[in-house]
């Protein structure tokens, strides 16, 4: 970037906390935070919906009943039995291998010949195809299915000496629930009146269930596992389309009395002004390729535009290909998807990150006066996923260094602490005795009553 970007602003602002600021400049580095670190719950929000044939709908069944079986042989193993805190990552889950194993065969077995079941998936996938089934018609489909068939399933793990006898009178509100699912007839009831009533009544249920074990000390019983699974289940696959990402935020303005607020610790912070040429410049080492992360481009966040819809069978993409294919785009009779075909196509690949990227910057209009543009990162490890290499790569301790000399402001909070200017001071003096071509301008923000914003004072007899 040698060149002025017009479409870019001349300047970027980034406020940081005082706990913070000296270390990112004297090493020089931005800290990239992860979504579940940001003020805004709708970070990275996608409007994920399941529509799909039956292989589909049949290996997504595969994946859950036996991600479930594994989640209690884990647990059991641990001495954790039924804590959903401590399920493994779903991303190595290779649901097909793992059903294969003696002790998970009956589960593949039910699933493949159970003729209800199969019915059901039949009819999933038909009303799937014509209606966009969201995340949460799912969890209540899966939530209905882990209900109806806990007693198949808690038997399979009691003959397979996974689990001890259980007596039903300990899990009597997942029976009670499970007599209320039974009398809706789920298996020929049409498919769109069983979503809001199931969910209803699950969420009152996992309320009660909770509050129950809470009364009795008991923090991870059974009926917790059960009503809670299938949630937790919906959370964790969201990371077989988008695992890790980590991103960089910048203003266009420095002027603004509660973003200085919130994101410089009530003024007492500090705000970097960057040119338009900012960039992270260094390259990560990788075991089959590396990754210069200065491909990574500036983007705009956009306050006007939908949650972007995601296609959660055509966008999986952070699991190695061949497990892809073999868990999701396969069956055991050799039937394979169209979707299997894309896998190789550059075109899909360049749409399907794109499409990913585009969800991350994407805001309501509630933050609209954070004017703000973004770095963001993809964190996929080094295993064979679909994917382009320029774009991802693991961030050791979510920092990365970047060219010192495109910093080329440092503006003092109305309220930072003389200690803490001091000190940045004199790190800036030491970052002119190694580089002379430095050009770092001091400024003081204060309260412009004229304009009634937070404005900048140069400080222009500070100099080195």
């Amino acid at each position: 970037m040698n060149i002025i970007n017009e479409e870019y602003p001349e300047s970027f602002y980034r406020f940081r906390p005082l706990k913070w600021i000296c270390d990112e400049i004297e090493q020089e580095y931005l800290f990239f935070s992860k979504p579940t670190d940001l003020n805004d719950p709708l970070e990275g929000f996608q409007d994920i919906y399941f529509s799909g044939d039956i292989l589909l709908w049949n290996n997504l069944l595969l994946h859950y009943f036996g991600y479930l079986q594994k989640s209690i042989f884990d647990l059991r193993e641990i001495g954790k039995p039924y804590n959903l805190d401590l399920l493994s990552n779903i991303q190595y889950f290779e649901s097909k291998r793992f059903l294969k194993r003696p002790s998970s065969k009956c589960v593949n077995k039910f699933i493949i010949e159970h003729r209800k079941l199969r019915y059901f998936i039949k009819r999933i996938s038909a009303y799937s195809l014509k209606n966009k089934l969201l995340i949460s018609d799912l969890q209540a489909i899966l939530s209905i299915l882990t209900i109806y068939y806990y007693r198949r399933i808690l038997k399979i793990n009691f003959y397979s000496g996974i689990i001890p006898f259980l007596d039903a009178k300990k899990i009597q509100s997942i029976e009670l629930l499970r007599r209320l699912i039974v009398e809706l007839d789920i298996f020929d009831k049409p498919i769109n009146s069983l979503f809001d009533a199931i969910e209803s009544q699950n969420e009152q249920f996992r309320i009660i269930v909770k509050y129950n074990d809470s009364e009795k000390l008991i923090n991870h019983s059974l009926s917790s596992f059960i009503l809670g699974f299938s949630k937790n289940y919906c959370q964790k696959i969201k990371t077989l389309i988008l695992n890790n990402w980590h991103n960089v935020s910048f203003s266009t303005h420095c002027s603004n009395a509660a973003i200085w607020g919130y994101y410089a610790e009530n003024h007492k912070g500090v705000c970097l002004e960057y040119n338009q040429k900012i960039s992270p410049k260094v390259t990560m080492q990788g075991k089959k390729y590396s990754t210069p992360l200065s491909s990574m481009k500036m983007h705009k966040v956009d306050y006007n535009c939908s949650h972007i819809e995601i296609d959660f069978f055509n966008e999986i993409g952070t699991i190695p290909k061949q497990q892809l294919i073999d868990d999701w785009y396969a069956d055991d009779s050799g039937n394979t998807h169209p979707y299997k075909n894309k896998l190789d196509n550059d075109d899909w690949l360049s749409a399907h990150w794109d499409k990913l990227s585009s969800s991350l910057i994407v805001k309501t209009h509630h933050w609209r006066h954070e004017s703000e543009y973004r770095l963001v990162h993809f964190n996929i490890d080094d295993r064979d996923v679909p994917t382009k290499d320029k774009i991802c790569y693991m961030i050791p301790d979510q920092k990365i260094k970047y060219g010192f000399n495109h910093l080329q402001g440092i503006i003092f909070g109305i309220k930072t602490p003389d200690e803490i200017r001091n000190k940045i001071l004199k790190i800036i003096e030491n970052k002119y005795q190694i580089n002379s071509n430095l050009d770092i301008k001091f400024y003081q923000a204060y309260y412009n009553h004229e304009k009634e914003l937070i404005d900048k004072k140069h400080l222009d007899y500070i100099k080195f």
